[in-house]
C-alpha cells in the first residue's frame, strides 16, 4: 500500500512544531492494482487526526462519503448491482509516523468484494515518516545543485510505476540536460522506496544512445528523451525484463478528481436554464469519460430546484458520452430530467424534462443550449 497525500498547511499557523494538515486528497495505490490508484477528496471523506509534532497519525479515509467513490461504487451497490472486485471502502490509520520511538504503525484497508462484502487487510507501517515528493520540495534541492540555481523537476511515468525526475542544465548532456536525482511516487516493484531519492552513483549515462540508467528497488529505471519535451521511461526489474514502459511529457503530481465538466445551458426564451456540477471521476473506454454529480439546479415554470443529495442524483454514464442522462428527485417529489445525445448533424444536443409526483408531465423535453464561459476579468499583473 502507497499513499499519496496532498494537503495544504499555513506556515503561519505553524505552533511548537505541529502544524495544521488541510487534506486536498489522498491517492491509495494497492500493488495488485497499481494501474488504477484510488482517491478520495474533499473534507468529508477524510478525517485527519493526529499527536503533537503530527506524529501518531490517525487519518481515516472514507470512500463512502467521496463522490467519485459513490458513483462508481457504493451508489451501484445501493441498487443492488455488482462493483470492481477489491474497491475500496476505507483506510484506516494508526500511530503512522510515530517519530517518539513507538512500535510501527498500521494501516488497515477495507476492500470490497463483488457483492459489497467488506474484509480488512492489516499491513505494518515500513517507512518512519511521510515523505515529500512535490516539485517545490524538490525544487528547492535542486536550487543549491544545479549552475544559476535553475532546475526542473517533473513526473514521467504512468500506472504503477511513476517517478519525479529532477534535471539540471548540462550542454553536454542529452537534450542539454543532466539528470541528478530520481524520487519514485508510486513503484509497484519495490513499495518500499517511495518518496527515496536516488543520485549519484546510482545514475549513469547510456552507452550508445542518449538517455541515462538509475539503480533503484532492485532493478533499473531507463530514462531515454524522446520528441520535443517528453521522455520514454522503461522499467527493468533485476534480470533486466521490462515490467512496464511509458512515453509522457513531464507532468506534475497533482490529484485525479482535479477536472470539472460543469453544465450550464439555457432553452432559446430564456425561460429555462439547467447548471449542473459535474466532475470527471474516473477513466472510461477509450475517450469516454465516468463523471459524478455534485448537485442539479433547474430553472423552469417560475421555479428553481436544486438537488444536491447524492442519493437522490442518478447519472448513466454511456459510451464517448453521447448518450448520458441525469435524473434528480427533488424535494417536492418532482423529478428532474436532463440528457444529452449526439446528433450527426448537430452534434451533442441537450434536452431538459420534469414530471410530476404523479407522474405527469409539467414540462415537456425542451431543447436547451450551453452558455459560453464568462471570461477572467483583465488583471494588473
Amino acid at each position: 500500500v502507497t499513499l499519496v497525500r496532498f494537503y495544504r498547511t499555513p506556515h503561519f499557523e505553524a505552533s511548537a512544531g505541529s502544524y495544521p494538515v488541510r487534506l486536498v486528497a489522498t491517492q491509495v495505490v494497492l500493488s495488485d492494482m497499481a494501474w488504477s490508484p484510488f482517491e478520495a477528496t474533499g473534507f468529508w471523506s477524510q478525517i485527519y487526526a493526529a499527536d503533537h509534532h503530527n506524529w501518531n497519525d490517525h487519518t481515516r479515509l472514507d470512500f463512502s462519503r467521496d463522490l467519485a467513490a459513490w458513483q462508481t461504487t457504493f451508489s451501484p451497490l445501493s441498487r443492488g448491482e455488482p462493483v470492481l472486485d477489491g474497491a475500496l471502502a476505507r483506510v484506516q490509520l494508526e500511530d503512522v509516523a510515530d517519530l517518539a520511538g513507538g512500535a510501527p504503525g498500521r494501516i488497515t484497508v477495507t476492500r470490497l468484494s463483488r457483492d459489497g462484502t467488506p474484509s480488512d487487510t492489516v499491513y505494518p507501517e515500513t517507512a518512519p515518516t511521510w515523505r515529500r515528493v512535490d516539485a517545490n520540495h524538490l525544487g528547492r534541492a535542486l536550487a543549491a545543485t544545479c549552475p544559476g540555481g535553475q532546475g526542473l523537476v517533473g513526473a514521467a511515468g504512468y500506472g504503477e510505476h511513476v517517478a519525479q525526475l529532477m534535471l539540471c542544465p548540462d550542454p553536454s548532456g542529452p537534450r542539454g540536460l543532466a539528470l541528478v536525482g530520481v524520487v519514485p511516487v508510486v513503484w509497484q516493484m519495490a513499495p518500499m522506496i517511495a518518496g527515496q531519492r536516488f543520485e549519484g552513483d546510482a545514475i549513469t549515462r547510456l552507452s550508445g544512445r542518449l538517455g541515462w540508467a538509475v539503480a533503484l528497488g532492485g532493478g533499473t529505471l531507463v530514462v531515454e528523451p524522446a520528441d520535443g519535451d517528453a521522455f520514454i521511461t522503461d522499467v527493468l526489474d533485476a534480470s533486466g525484463h521490462s515490467l512496464s514502459s511509458a512515453w509522457s511529457p513531464l507532468y506534475p503530481i497533482e490529484p485525479l478528481q482535479r477536472w470539472q465538466a460543469p453544465v450550464h445551458s439555457v432553452s432559446a426564451d430564456g425561460e429555462v436554464t439547467v447548471r449542473i456540477d459535474r466532475r470527471w471521476a474516473a477513466q472510461g473506454v477509450g475517450e469516454s469519460a465516468i463523471y459524478a454529480v455534485a448537485s442539479l439546479t433547474l430553472t423552469a415554470l417560475d421555479t428553481t430546484w436544486t438537488v444536491d443529495a447524492w442519493d437522490r442524483l442518478a447519472y448513466v454514464n454511456t459510451h464517448h458520452n453521447w448518450q448520458d442522462e441525469l435524473t434528480a428527485t427533488a424535494d417536492d417529489g418532482h423529478t428532474l430530467h436532463w440528457k444529452i445525445a449526439y446528433d450527426f448533424e448537430q452534434g451533442l444536443v441537450e434536452h431538459v424534462w420534469i414530471t410530476a409526483p404523479d407522474g405527469s408531465e409539467r414540462l415537456a423535453p425542451t431543447r436547451v443550449v450551453p452558455v459560453p464561459p464568462t471570461p477572467d476579468p483583465p488583471t494588473d499583473e
